[in-house]
Formats: C-alpha cells, structure tokens, sequence
C-alpha cells in the first residue's frame, strides 16, 4: 500500500465500517444508538479517517465540517469526477419498506442539491463525462441480502427516482457510477424500471440513462450468491467469488471498464488474470462488450517498470 500511495494519487472516500455496519447519520443497521454514544463514536471516527487518509478538510470551518467529503473534481473537458457520501451525511435509517417515502433521504437535501447544480455545472462547461464515485450499489437490483435490508439504493428508491429524472430531464448524458462496498464486481444499465419491458430493452439498452461498475474486494471475503440476469435483466456482469481490481480507460470516444483477479492474498504473485471488459460509448448510456477493444494488455505480463506506466493511463478502483 505504502508503494501504491508513492506511485499514484489517491482520492478517497469512507464507507460504513469506518464507524459500523450499515452506518447511517443517525445510528447504524436497524437500531439507534443512544445519541451520545453513537455520535460520539462517530465524530472519533471521522477525526481519525481525516488524520490518516489523504483527504481534505472542507473550507467552512463549520462546526461539522468534516462530515462533508462529497467535492467535485475537474480532469480538463474529459470528465467530471463527483465524489458522494451514501453513508453518513445525509442518510437514514435503513428501513426497506419505506424505500418509496417521497421524501426518503440517501445524500440528504443538502448534498442532492449540491450533486445536481455540479451535474448542471458539468454540462454546462461541455464535460465528456459525470462520474458518480459513490458506497452502494445504485441500479435497482433483486436477490441478494443487501435488497431485503435495503442497505443499497434499493431501500432509498424514491431518492434515485428523483436523481434518475433529474438526469433525464436535463439530458445529461454520459453519466458513469463507480461503486464500492459490496465485495463483489458487477456491471448494470441504470434504467427506472429494468424489471419491465416497456422501460428497458436488455438486448440493445434502450431505456438506460447511466452505466454502473461495482468493483470487488482485494481483501475482505466475498459473498458467494447468486443474483443471475433472470432476476435483473440490466445486469452486464457478475462475479461474485473473485477479489482483484477495476482498471478504468477514459476517453472522449468510449469509457471502459476491465475487472483482474488474482488468486492468493498470501505471498508476492503476479499472476494476475484478466477477467471481463465492458465499455459504454459516449451518448450511448448503455454498456457493450469491450473484448474487441481493450486498451491494456495483461498488467500481470509486463515489466515491472511497464507495468507502472500501464496503470498510470488508467484509474485502479478496488472496493473494501
């Protein structure tokens, strides 16, 4: 990790277990803690991720100022990178069945408002692209247990309706979401409703306003379910058993994703396979294979002094 911090810049953001499982602003999973325990736990917390990451404090000098991580940054025309916190800030309390409140809160008002002005602002300055860098996983999604806790977006419906209108109604295109959390790598076409035929084609993405790569673990164990394109007809990819990395290929033309794994945590090994590529053209707001054009060869087979030149024209992601 000390190597990768030297060679690469790093832009970071907390999930949940920075503080507790299924953390929220106001307590964590189903239960809330007493309000001076939890708040406090929490506030260490934050203390401790800004003393230790690389990360900014926000500017305001307000009193909860370090809560704010969500910032925008700017790479030229190519992109937009919108970094979100679905976790602490503006969250509430994991509750499934309350999932379509018109008012339910997953940024919470504030950061929504914020996240659609930069959007606007995006389009307006003619960015290529407007990255979602975010914890849970967005797309409507069926099957696992994170759907019936309503952990992910799925228990917060009614905030991405709003979110996928507001991209829709200002046709914003090009919008891609890079997604942590889950342990496991997965590819979706966001659409409203990918469950209904009428809203979302499968077969030539018709009805997607976004794209979504999940990417998966390096070190924390997967969780080996089954959530198959019987259940989510938009769901491009799944692998759910593997830990490795997502490299990223921006360009103006076509945005590009590659999942590697390797096979042991516990010595040095460079066997590192390629797994799957998946891209989406600009304007298009559906994914392709990527197969035919992929932009890095086998990272594992490289030089050593290559193999950082390789990385360095891509973005590496990996989740918890």
């Amino acid at each position: 990790m000390q190597e990768c911090h030297r060679q690469h810049p790093f832009i970071a953001v907390w999930d949940d277990h920075e503080i507790a499982d299924n953390s929220w602003k106001g307590g964590a999973g189903f239960h809330t803690e007493s309000k001076g325990s939890y708040i406090e736990r929490k506030m260490s917390a934050v203390r401790a991720y800004h003393e230790w990451m690389p990360i900014r404090d926000d500017s305001s000098n307000e009193l909860d100022s370090q809560l704010r991580i969500y910032r925008r940054f700017e790479f030229g025309k190519l992109f937009d990178l919108n970094m979100l916190d679905t976790r602490i800030f503006g969250r509430e309390k994991l509750d499934a069945k309350a999932s379509n409140e018109p008012e339910r809160q997953s940024l919470g008002l504030e950061q929504e408002n914020w996240l659609y002005l930069k959007m606007l602002e995006g389009k307006r300055r003619q960015a290529t692209w407007q990255i979602l860098g975010q914890q849970v996983i967005l797309a409507p999604f069926k099957g696992t247990f994170a759907t019936n806790s309503g952990d992910i977006w799925y228990g917060y419906a009614s905030a991405r309706t709003r979110l996928l209108n507001f991209i829709e109604d200002n046709n914003i295109s090009n919008t891609v979401v890079l997604t942590g959390d889950y342990h496991a790598s997965f590819a979706f076409d966001i659409a409203k409703n990918p469950f209904e035929a009428s809203s979302y084609n499968p077969l030539t993405g018709k009805g997607s306003l976004a794209v979504e790569f999940v990417c998966p673990a390096l070190t924390s164990s997967p969780f080996p379910e089954t959530a198959g394109v019987e259940l989510n007809p938009h769901q491009k990819f799944n692998n759910q058993t593997e830990r490795g990395y997502m490299l990223l290929d921006i360009t103006e033309q076509a945005f590009q994703c590659e999942w590697y794994y390797t096979d042991t945590l516990k010595k040095r090994d460079d066997s590192v396979k390629f797994a799957k590529s998946l891209l989406t053209k600009t304007q298009t707001n559906h994914l392709i294979d990527g197969s035919q054009s992929r932009p890095l060869t086998n990272v594992a087979a490289l030089s050593d002094a290559n193999k950082s030149m390789a990385v360095k024209k891509s973005t590496v992601l990996s989740g918890a």
